[in-house]
């Protein structure tokens, strides 16, 4: 665990003999409106004890890595006084924020309880303890404020995450509207990671390969459902350079005249970048055939792209 402020003097906050609680973090002597990082990912602070750290950094603090937990230990102070819980607060300067969910149920209620307008990274883990899965729209007041500055969104399943999740029959699946929504608050991300119990539909797929989706995009991480999504998936990023070469090339623009004989130019497809990154994930029996059988039909219309196939 780390701290670093304005003049570049880093803290290092030791563990020692007896680990750091929850109840303890707010007691450390640190210039906290001074910080501009703050790395905590070593302890598990409930989700009060993050939103005071963030009032005493709001000003300053533009990376900060936190482990929330809502069975950690509450300051006896939260305990007693309910209704001394921190208010919302922005923070103004925030840049990178990563927050590992850990506990029995998504902390919801924190990413309602902040704003950061000017946040360019957001990393948010599940940890295993959690088995109630995604609830994308928790994440949408948080991004909606800086959403044409978000450029990397990375949404997590830990190891241990993933592993319970076929277990986990009650969880209802996000369906890709959902997906879609939120998609459609970030169009400047061009760093995208999807956490494994999350996929990408064929009708999401389309969009994002017509470029009216995530125009920015160029690093994608995403788990394959079956087969045929994952070949959906080739097919989306081929489509994507069709769409990118034949704006290259000016097809797919018209004119017509207006009043006064002016020329209006109207783009029948939304600019797009070109995926050159892609991780796909899927199960072991079904990367065999992968890439043996369906990857290779592809490949010529790839071009440069860098793809990545992982088994789960």
């Amino acid at each position: 665990m780390s701290a670093e402020d304005r003049s570049g003097i880093v803290y290092h906050i030791q563990q020692g003999d007896m680990p750091v609680t929850s109840s303890q973090i707010l007691d450390l002597s640190l210039p906290w409106s001074q910080l501009v990082m703050l790395d905590l990912r070593a302890i598990s602070l409930a989700p009060n004890v993050v939103l005071v750290l963030m009032h005493r950094t709001a000003m300053s603090l533009q990376e900060a890595s936190f482990h929330v937990d809502s069975d950690a230990n509450t300051p006896i102070a939260f305990l007693h006084r309910p209704l001394m819980d921190p208010p919302n607060v922005r923070m103004t300067a925030l840049k990178k924020l990563a927050v590992t969910l850990g506990g029995g149920r998504t902390e919801a209620g924190l990413f309602h309880q902040f704003l950061a307008p000017r946040l360019k990274e957001l990393r948010v883990e599940m940890a295993h303890a959690n088995t109630e899965g995604w609830s994308l729209p928790l994440f949408r007041p948080l991004i909606a404020l800086c959403s044409r500055k978000l450029e990397v969104l990375e949404l997590i399943d830990s190891q241990g995450h993933a592993a319970v999740l076929p277990r986990t029959p009650e969880r209802r699946p996000l369906t890709h509207l959902e997906l879609e929504a939120l998609l459609q608050l970030i169009p400047n991300v061009h760093v995208l990671r999807l956490p494994r119990s999350l996929f990408a539909h064929h009708t999401t797929l389309r969009k994002l390969g017509n470029g009216h989706l995530l125009p920015s995009l160029k690093t994608l991480g995403v788990t394959a459902s079956s087969l045929a999504n994952a070949e959906d998936i080739l097919v989306m990023i081929a489509e994507r350079m069709r769409v990118i070469e034949a704006a290259r090339r000016g097809v797919g623009t018209s004119s017509i005249n207006v009043e006064g004989g002016i020329n209006l130019f109207l783009e029948e497809e939304r600019h797009a970048e070109a995926i050159t990154d892609v991780v796909l994930r899927m199960t072991l029996a079904e990367r065999g055939v992968f890439v043996k059988d369906v990857l290779p039909k592809y490949l010529s219309g790839l071009g440069d792209v860098e793809i990545q196939v992982e088994a789960l």
